[in-house]
């Protein structure tokens, strides 16, 4: 990959040195810098102008029509399709055309459909397309009785159309803030505690009376009588005794503590014995979580406000407000292959794809997506925390780099990051079932750890095709990016791929599950293999933010059962 340029307007972009691209802003012709991205990164505004420049000088512009645009050459692959994210291939072997198969059409384990048609960078579809995508009728969830065939027919897999014969018209839109508006917020609060007291009174009593009894007799002859029936007399004490002072008790206040809110039960134990019939990751979501409004930068003159979660019939959406207060036009980009910063519960994810210029002055509304499907194979079935990142620039090259920005919901509090609910996912019956793949081996003990990234655990499957896929769950445990490389593969001990295959980027404190298509591999190498496959090897070596070399490359082995 190499930087490109616009040959009319000067816009920049990643590209492959060797492909016909079209500019996203203007349709005009991009051509190639001749500087690789890392190189990029070093340059000062003065040496990229320069740069520009004379590429520009060298080759007449050309403007192209739209109908010819095609996507930008990512040279990799979803996680679950053929390829892993942002996949490196040397040159000069060409690379294939990045292609996303559509959401909405059947699918399956590999293969991560995106939020729209697959699309060209940056391109927008325009008002009437939009204003006509927001009258559709919303789409009502099956019946219990139908949810097996439409979760089947949701996850079959689709064949991506060769990159020549690939139309305009799958060229993926960036959202119109037209068509949207801002979400419900809701706010959660917490109950209080009661204070009860209680005081008691201790009485007492002062002081002994003498009792004065006055007996009377008659001189009559009744008197024997009464004498032989008397009492003995009794003598009484007059003086007054003062009885000791007794110092009342007084009870402690008691301070009740409020109950405790049962902790939220996670939406992934819905896993537990449930069936390929009843099996539909619309229906397991769990769609009544929400953020408060929270602006995430307000940095030189730009803000940008999350606003709320809403829930689609195929994704979860990001509502965001994004304000330009500076004089020139601006471009807000996120995840792109130059900038994947995108996460989801701890785990990096592929969707929440958007590019969207505002004028100077101007406010508009937007949206980042994620697919239910592309969710459920990081582990998640609730949304907990979401991690984006922005790239935003102006025609003069001045760019800004936003750094990941994070909001919560009301589960982040309870939520334990820590677990891995990815292999409780890709392991369920049900799932394997309607998205019709088997898993063949797991392995969930420690295989590689180097200066803080691990290798936590390793899967391989096979899907109904044949295709093998060997998955690594890679965790980040320092607080910095690093790019995750991968390459020179080996299978039962015998090198098929010497150039480097894959690199993935993982934020600090995060997850990344690192997809390695075995027939992919061979199929690069033109090779073909029908033996069984006992280990899959390969070399790992961690890069920093600007893609210097952080360690050496390290060989790491995965034997299969």
């Amino acid at each position: 990959m190499v930087i490109g340029t616009c040959a009319e307007c000067k816009y920049i972009d990643l590209i492959e040195e060797n492909a016909e691209t079209i500019c996203p802003r203007c349709s005009g012709r991009m051509i190639s810098t001749g500087t690789r991205s890392f190189e990029w990164n070093i340059l000062n505004n003065e040496e990229k102008q320069s740069r520009v420049d004379e590429a520009v000088s060298s080759v007449k512009p050309e403007r192209a029509p739209a109908s010819s645009y095609s996507e930008p050459q990512g040279g990799y692959e979803p996680a679950y399709a053929s390829a892993p994210q942002n996949a490196y291939e040397p040159e000069p072997e060409p690379r294939a055309a990045y292609e996303q198969p559509h959401v909405s059409e059947p699918r399956t384990a590999y293969e991560q459909p995106h939020v729209s048609e697959p699309r060209a960078s940056y391109e927008q579809p325009s008002v009437p397309e939009r204003q006509a995508a927001s009258a559709a009728p919303r789409k009502r969830v099956a019946p219990a009785q139908a949810r097996s065939e439409n979760a089947v027919q949701r996850t079959k897999k689709v064949a991506a159309p060769a990159p020549s014969a690939m139309p305009a018209s799958v060229a993926p839109a960036a959202t119109s803030p037209s068509g949207l508006s801002k979400g419900a917020i809701i706010a959660i609060a917490a109950g209080g505690a009661v204070l009860i007291g209680a005081a008691a009174f201790v009485t007492w009593r002062l002081g002994i009376f003498p009792l004065n009894r006055e007996e009377q007799y008659d001189d009559t002859e009744i008197v024997s009588e009464t004498e032989e029936y008397a009492e003995p007399e009794e003598t009484f004490d007059d003086t007054f005794v003062e009885e000791p002072e007794i110092e009342p008790e007084i009870e402690e206040e008691v301070i009740e503590e409020p109950e405790e809110a049962p902790e939220p039960v996670s939406n992934i134990s819905l896993l537990d014995g449930i069936t390929a019939e009843d099996f539909n990751v619309y229906d397991l979501f769990n769609k009544d979580l929400n953020i408060e409004q929270t602006v995430i930068y307000d940095e030189n003159d730009i803000r940008i406000t999350a606003d709320s979660i809403s829930y689609g019939d195929e994704t979860v959406d990001l509502n965001l407000t994004l304000e330009n207060g500076t004089d020139k036009l601006q471009s807000f980009r996120a995840q792109t292959l130059a900038y994947p910063m995108n996460a989801v519960n701890g785990y990096m994810v592929e969707d929440g794809y958007l590019a969207i210029d505002v004028d100077p002055g101007q406010t508009v509304e937007d949206k980042i997506s994620f697919a239910y499907d592309n969710l459920f194979f990081s582990g998640t079935l609730e949304i907990a925390e979401i991690q984006v990142g922005f790239d935003i620039g102006d025609e003069d090259y001045n760019e800004i780099y936003t750094g990941p920005l994070t909001v919560r919901t009301q589960l982040a509090d309870s939520y334990n990051f820590d677990n891995s609910n990815f292999w409780k996912c890709v392991e369920s019956p049900a799932a394997q079932s309607v998205y019709e793949y088997e898993v063949l081996h797991r392995n969930e003990e420690e295989k590689f750890n180097l200066d803080g990234v691990r290798v936590m655990s390793d899967y391989y499957m096979v899907n109904k095709d044949g295709e093998r896929m060997l998955m690594l769950e890679v965790k980040n445990e320092t607080d910095e990016l690093v790019y995750f490389r991968t390459g020179h593969i080996s299978v039962n001990g015998e090198e098929i791929y010497e150039y480097d295959y894959s690199s993935d980027c993982i934020t600090g404190n995060k997850r990344m599950i690192v997809g390695i298509n075995l027939d992919t591999v061979l199929e690069r190498a033109e090779l073909t293999m029908d033996d069984p496959v006992d280990s899959i090897g390969m070399t790992v070596q961690i890069y920093d933010e600007k893609m210097h070399p952080v360690s050496e490359k390290e060989n790491l082995e995965v034997m299969l059962d």
